[in-house]
Protein backbone atom coordinates (compact mmCIF):
# COMPACT_ATOMS: atom_id res chain seq x y z
CA UNK A 1 0.00 0.00 0.00
CA UNK A 2 1.51 3.42 -1.01
CA UNK A 3 0.83 5.81 1.69
CA UNK A 4 1.52 9.84 0.94
CA UNK A 5 4.54 11.34 1.87
CA UNK A 6 3.20 13.90 4.19
CA UNK A 7 2.01 10.15 6.59
CA UNK A 8 5.53 8.90 5.58
CA UNK A 9 6.69 11.64 7.06
CA UNK A 10 5.27 11.21 10.58
CA UNK A 11 4.87 7.70 10.35
CA UNK A 12 8.73 6.95 9.99
CA UNK A 13 10.16 8.93 13.29
CA UNK A 14 7.06 7.56 15.09
CA UNK A 15 8.27 3.70 13.86
CA UNK A 16 11.73 4.51 15.32
CA UNK A 17 10.41 6.54 18.71
CA UNK A 18 8.33 3.20 19.26
CA UNK A 19 11.41 0.95 18.73
CA UNK A 20 13.42 2.70 21.25
CA UNK A 21 10.52 2.67 23.64
CA UNK A 22 10.30 -1.16 22.84
CA UNK A 23 14.09 -1.49 23.18
CA UNK A 24 13.96 0.20 26.71
CA UNK A 25 11.15 -1.77 28.36
CA UNK A 26 12.21 -4.69 27.44
CA UNK A 27 15.89 -4.42 28.03
CA UNK A 28 15.00 -3.19 31.26
CA UNK A 29 12.77 -6.48 32.04
CA UNK A 30 15.32 -9.06 30.36
CA UNK A 31 17.91 -6.99 32.90
CA UNK A 32 16.18 -7.54 35.89
CA UNK A 33 15.48 -11.58 35.76
CA UNK A 34 19.38 -11.71 34.25
CA UNK A 35 20.18 -10.38 37.51
CA UNK A 36 17.46 -12.50 39.27
CA UNK A 37 20.17 -15.31 37.66
CA UNK A 38 23.06 -13.71 38.60
CA UNK A 39 22.07 -14.18 42.59
CA UNK A 40 21.35 -17.55 42.48
CA UNK A 41 23.94 -18.39 39.52
CA UNK A 42 26.66 -20.77 41.61
CA UNK A 43 23.27 -22.67 43.44
CA UNK A 44 22.92 -25.89 40.61
CA UNK A 45 25.77 -25.12 37.55
CA UNK A 46 25.56 -29.00 37.09
CA UNK A 47 27.07 -29.27 33.89
CA UNK A 48 29.27 -26.42 34.54
CA UNK A 49 30.88 -28.67 37.32
CA UNK A 50 31.06 -32.15 35.27
CA UNK A 51 33.00 -30.09 32.70
CA UNK A 52 35.12 -27.84 34.25
CA UNK A 53 36.09 -31.29 36.38
CA UNK A 54 36.68 -33.32 33.22
CA UNK A 55 39.07 -30.56 32.11
CA UNK A 56 40.45 -30.13 35.55
CA UNK A 57 41.31 -34.05 35.52
CA UNK A 58 42.76 -34.26 32.44
CA UNK A 59 45.17 -31.71 32.56
CA UNK A 60 46.40 -33.67 36.08
CA UNK A 61 46.62 -36.88 34.08
CA UNK A 62 43.12 -38.46 34.91
CA UNK A 63 41.05 -39.71 32.49
CA UNK A 64 37.71 -38.81 33.39
CA UNK A 65 35.89 -41.27 30.95
CA UNK A 66 37.35 -44.22 32.60
CA UNK A 67 36.65 -43.02 36.40
CA UNK A 68 32.20 -42.36 35.55
CA UNK A 69 32.56 -45.76 34.13
CA UNK A 70 34.47 -47.49 36.39
CA UNK A 71 33.38 -45.51 39.22
CA UNK A 72 36.58 -45.00 40.45
CA UNK A 73 36.41 -41.85 41.98
CA UNK A 74 37.81 -42.57 45.32
CA UNK A 75 41.06 -42.70 43.39
CA UNK A 76 41.44 -38.97 42.58
CA UNK A 77 41.39 -36.61 45.40
CA UNK A 78 38.01 -35.80 47.56
CA UNK A 79 38.63 -32.02 46.73
CA UNK A 80 37.54 -32.75 43.01
CA UNK A 81 34.54 -34.09 43.36
CA UNK A 82 33.06 -31.31 45.90
CA UNK A 83 30.93 -29.36 43.62
CA UNK A 84 30.31 -31.80 41.62
CA UNK A 85 26.97 -34.14 41.71
CA UNK A 86 26.88 -36.01 38.92
CA UNK A 87 29.64 -37.30 36.63
CA UNK A 88 28.79 -38.35 33.82
CA UNK A 89 31.46 -36.68 31.17
CA UNK A 90 29.96 -37.64 27.67
CA UNK A 91 32.04 -35.11 25.50
CA UNK A 92 35.05 -35.86 23.38
CA UNK A 93 38.12 -33.88 25.37
CA UNK A 94 38.58 -31.72 22.69
CA UNK A 95 35.06 -30.50 22.80
CA UNK A 96 35.93 -29.45 26.62
CA UNK A 97 39.28 -27.54 25.62
CA UNK A 98 37.52 -24.22 26.02
CA UNK A 99 37.04 -25.08 29.47
CA UNK A 100 40.33 -24.59 30.18
CA UNK A 101 40.35 -21.38 31.27
CA UNK A 102 38.08 -22.00 33.63
CA UNK A 103 39.81 -24.45 35.85
CA UNK A 104 42.19 -21.43 36.31
CA UNK A 105 39.73 -19.75 38.65
CA UNK A 106 37.96 -20.55 42.24
CA UNK A 107 34.94 -22.70 41.63
CA UNK A 108 32.16 -19.61 42.53
CA UNK A 109 34.02 -17.37 40.03
CA UNK A 110 34.17 -20.18 37.54
CA UNK A 111 30.90 -19.95 37.45
CA UNK A 112 30.08 -16.27 37.47
CA UNK A 113 32.53 -15.70 34.49
CA UNK A 114 30.67 -18.50 32.59
CA UNK A 115 27.75 -17.03 33.44
CA UNK A 116 28.85 -13.91 31.77
CA UNK A 117 30.26 -15.88 28.99
CA UNK A 118 26.43 -17.18 28.22
CA UNK A 119 24.85 -13.81 28.76
CA UNK A 120 27.68 -12.31 25.84
CA UNK A 121 27.04 -15.33 24.34
CA UNK A 122 23.57 -14.46 23.63
CA UNK A 123 24.27 -10.92 22.69
CA UNK A 124 26.55 -12.01 20.04
CA UNK A 125 23.96 -14.88 18.39
CA UNK A 126 21.15 -12.11 18.88
CA UNK A 127 23.49 -9.51 16.78
CA UNK A 128 25.11 -12.27 15.02
CA UNK A 129 21.59 -13.27 13.43
CA UNK A 130 20.75 -9.67 12.68
CA UNK A 131 23.17 -8.87 10.82
CA UNK A 132 22.87 -12.39 8.83
CA UNK A 133 18.86 -11.59 8.31
CA UNK A 134 19.79 -8.06 7.18
CA UNK A 135 15.76 -7.45 6.97
CA UNK A 136 15.50 -3.54 8.24
CA UNK A 137 11.48 -4.06 8.33
CA UNK A 138 11.87 -6.19 11.12
CA UNK A 139 13.13 -3.40 13.26
CA UNK A 140 10.24 -4.00 15.80
CA UNK A 141 9.60 -7.51 15.53
CA UNK A 142 13.28 -7.94 16.35
CA UNK A 143 13.64 -6.31 20.06
CA UNK A 144 10.50 -9.03 20.61
CA UNK A 145 12.53 -11.55 19.45
CA UNK A 146 15.10 -10.84 21.47
CA UNK A 147 13.33 -10.83 24.66
CA UNK A 148 11.59 -13.80 24.21
CA UNK A 149 14.83 -15.44 24.00
CA UNK A 150 16.17 -13.82 27.00
CA UNK A 151 13.65 -14.64 29.21
CA UNK A 152 12.43 -17.70 27.67
CA UNK A 153 12.71 -21.04 29.99
CA UNK A 154 15.84 -22.49 27.82
CA UNK A 155 18.02 -19.82 28.39
CA UNK A 156 17.16 -19.32 31.88
CA UNK A 157 17.54 -23.15 32.16
CA UNK A 158 21.18 -22.79 30.42
CA UNK A 159 22.13 -20.18 33.16
CA UNK A 160 20.82 -22.44 35.86
CA UNK A 161 22.49 -25.38 34.99
CA UNK A 162 25.95 -24.02 33.40
CA UNK A 163 24.90 -25.27 29.82
CA UNK A 164 26.97 -24.51 26.65
CA UNK A 165 24.90 -24.69 23.55
CA UNK A 166 24.03 -20.77 23.55
CA UNK A 167 28.25 -20.48 23.52
CA UNK A 168 28.11 -22.97 20.33
CA UNK A 169 25.34 -21.77 17.90
CA UNK A 170 27.01 -17.97 19.15
CA UNK A 171 30.44 -19.24 17.62
CA UNK A 172 28.47 -21.27 14.97
CA UNK A 173 26.48 -17.90 13.76
CA UNK A 174 30.35 -16.15 14.44
CA UNK A 175 31.38 -18.69 11.98
CA UNK A 176 29.16 -18.62 9.37
CA UNK A 177 29.32 -14.22 9.50
CA UNK A 178 33.51 -15.30 8.65
CA UNK A 179 32.77 -17.31 5.97
CA UNK A 180 30.20 -15.03 4.54
CA UNK A 181 33.57 -12.71 3.80
CA UNK A 182 35.64 -15.22 3.14
CA UNK A 183 37.62 -15.72 6.31
CA UNK A 184 38.05 -18.91 5.87
CA UNK A 185 41.18 -19.27 9.13
CA UNK A 186 38.92 -17.37 11.31
CA UNK A 187 35.59 -19.04 10.34
CA UNK A 188 37.17 -22.59 10.90
CA UNK A 189 38.78 -21.75 14.24
CA UNK A 190 35.04 -20.13 15.12
CA UNK A 191 33.60 -23.58 14.07
CA UNK A 192 36.31 -25.53 15.66
CA UNK A 193 35.14 -23.86 19.15
CA UNK A 194 31.20 -24.12 18.11
CA UNK A 195 32.15 -27.90 18.76
CA UNK A 196 31.88 -27.39 22.68
CA UNK A 197 28.32 -28.47 21.67
CA UNK A 198 28.63 -31.07 18.93
CA UNK A 199 25.76 -32.91 19.13
CA UNK A 200 23.81 -29.44 18.29
CA UNK A 201 26.20 -27.77 16.22
CA UNK A 202 27.17 -30.76 13.49
CA UNK A 203 23.87 -31.54 12.31
CA UNK A 204 22.88 -27.18 11.73
CA UNK A 205 26.69 -26.91 10.51
CA UNK A 206 26.68 -29.48 7.79
CA UNK A 207 24.48 -28.50 5.50
CA UNK A 208 25.79 -24.55 6.02
CA UNK A 209 29.14 -25.21 5.62
CA UNK A 210 29.39 -27.93 3.05
CA UNK A 211 28.67 -25.47 -0.03
CA UNK A 212 30.84 -23.47 -2.17
CA UNK A 213 34.30 -23.15 -0.72
CA UNK A 214 33.25 -23.59 3.14
CA UNK A 215 34.35 -27.19 3.44
CA UNK A 216 37.60 -25.47 4.33
CA UNK A 217 36.23 -23.96 7.37
CA UNK A 218 35.20 -27.67 7.93
CA UNK A 219 38.25 -29.40 7.12
CA UNK A 220 39.87 -26.82 9.83
CA UNK A 221 37.82 -27.46 12.33
CA UNK A 222 37.75 -31.10 11.85
CA UNK A 223 41.71 -31.27 11.88
CA UNK A 224 41.71 -29.21 15.22
CA UNK A 225 39.85 -31.63 17.05
CA UNK A 226 41.83 -34.14 15.37
CA UNK A 227 45.04 -32.94 16.76
CA UNK A 228 43.30 -32.09 20.53
CA UNK A 229 41.76 -35.44 20.63
CA UNK A 230 45.21 -37.08 20.45
CA UNK A 231 46.99 -34.76 22.42
CA UNK A 232 44.36 -35.12 25.55
CA UNK A 233 44.18 -38.72 24.95
CA UNK A 234 48.48 -39.06 25.34
CA UNK A 235 48.13 -36.81 28.25
CA UNK A 236 45.54 -39.11 29.98
CA UNK A 237 47.28 -42.09 28.85
CA UNK A 238 44.04 -43.30 27.19
CA UNK A 239 43.68 -45.09 23.11
CA UNK A 240 42.35 -42.55 21.29
CA UNK A 241 39.31 -44.93 20.27
CA UNK A 242 38.67 -46.15 23.77
CA UNK A 243 37.75 -42.93 24.90
CA UNK A 244 34.87 -42.49 22.04
CA UNK A 245 34.31 -46.50 23.33
CA UNK A 246 34.21 -44.86 27.12
CA UNK A 247 31.30 -41.98 25.93
CA UNK A 248 29.58 -43.91 24.16
CA UNK A 249 29.13 -46.35 26.86
CA UNK A 250 27.83 -43.39 29.63
CA UNK A 251 26.11 -41.90 27.14
CA UNK A 252 23.99 -44.66 26.53
CA UNK A 253 22.52 -43.85 29.59
CA UNK A 254 21.00 -40.69 28.78
CA UNK A 255 19.21 -42.13 26.01
CA UNK A 256 15.80 -41.78 27.43
CA UNK A 257 16.30 -37.88 28.14
CA UNK A 258 18.12 -37.30 24.74
CA UNK A 259 16.99 -36.55 21.53
CA UNK A 260 18.00 -36.82 18.16
CA UNK A 261 21.41 -35.55 17.95
CA UNK A 262 25.29 -37.53 16.66
CA UNK A 263 25.29 -40.34 19.05
CA UNK A 264 21.44 -41.38 18.48
CA UNK A 265 22.62 -44.31 16.05
CA UNK A 266 25.44 -45.31 18.04
CA UNK A 267 23.64 -46.30 21.31
CA UNK A 268 20.58 -47.61 19.58
CA UNK A 269 23.11 -50.39 18.10
CA UNK A 270 24.78 -50.85 21.38
CA UNK A 271 21.77 -51.25 22.82
CA UNK A 272 20.19 -53.89 20.73
CA UNK A 273 23.78 -55.72 20.89
CA UNK A 274 23.36 -55.83 24.69
CA UNK A 275 19.76 -56.90 24.13
CA UNK A 276 20.52 -59.96 21.71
Amino acid sequence: MHLPPAVRAVGQPFGRALTVVVVLVLGWQSTQILVRRWETATRNPLDFAMSRASVELMLHGYDPYRIARYNLRSSVAAEVWAEVRHFDPVYLPSALTPMIPYTLLEFDTAVRAWWWTNVLAAIALLGGLFVLGRRPQARLAYPLVAWIFLVGGPFQTTLNNGQNPVVALAFLVGALLAAERQRVVSAGVRLALSMIKYPLVIPAALPLFLTGTRWRAVALAAAAHLVAHLAWAARIGSSPLAIVGDILHLDAKLLAYQGVDVWSVARRVRRRAAAA
